[in-house]
């Protein structure tokens, strides 16, 4: 009986000391924008970025070189981004705005099941064509 009942605490145990880590951290797959937030309709992989939309508008998040493959912190940057560097692009409305990098803060990535999860904390994106420039930030899972 002893036996029995320790064979069963023992299983009990090893079942709640489980825990599926492959999923994905809960994202709201929404970005800002200054003082815009938008959700996305749409999530996509374009090559090396991951891209996601609203209909209207949209923002861009390049990696160097290709998708991450493991869980990691990548610098944003103005630019072309080199491999553990990300850049970001956001079109709102007419105007585009690219991080400048100046910020020197870093993207949460996280992998799980090959699908890629990025945070982008505040950071400072410039209009391309203008003068202007604002805040940026974004919570994207891979579809």
């Amino acid at each position: 009986m002893k036996k029995i009942l320790l064979a069963t605490a023992a299983i009990g145990l090893l079942f709640t000391a489980c825990k599926k880590d492959d999923d994905l951290p809960t994202t709201t797959n929404t970005w800002k924008a200054g003082a815009n937030t938008r959700t996305a309709t749409g999530v996509s992989v374009q090559n090396n970025s991951l891209v996601a939309t609203d209909n209207a508008n949209s923002i861009t998040v390049t990696f160097g070189g290709t998708l991450p493959t493991t869980d990691g912190t990548f610098r944003i940057v103005g630019g072309t981004p080199d491999p553990g560097e990300v850049s970001v692009m956001v079109n709102e409305g007419t105007s585009v705005y690219y991080s400048t990098g100046n910020d020197n803060k870093d993207a949460k990535v996280k992998v799980a099941s090959n699908k890629v999860s990025v945070e982008i904390p505040d950071v400072w994106a410039k209009n391309l064509l203008g003068t202007d420039s604002l805040f940026v930030s974004a919570d994207l899972k891979q579809p």
